[in-house]
């Protein structure tokens, strides 16, 4: 029967470590979201709104400059 080559054991340390890392990881990324202050859902919900009504503005805002600009080029540099 063949011997594990040195190399073998170094990687199967190598993948021992990995594991035990990221099952570390996992446990601190678990205990530091335990730490989060959360935000209450009436909080979630009043940001929500001003995200999607900021959200609206700049859309507007956007779609108007667009226009304005599209008119501006096909006039002075098209002739249309």
């Amino acid at each position: 029967m063949r011997e594990p080559s040195r190399a073998g054991l170094r990687n199967a340390a190598g993948a021992l470590n990995q594991r035990a890392f990221r099952i570390q990881m996992v446990g601190e990324v678990y205990a530091e979201l335990r730490r989060v202050e959360w935000p209450t859902w009436k909080q979630v919900a009043r940001l929500s709104v001003v995200v999607i009504i900021l959200a609206a503005i700049i859309g507007v805002f956007l779609g108007l400059t667009d226009l304005l600009l599209t008119f501006l080029i096909n006039r002075l540099y098209l002739g249309v």
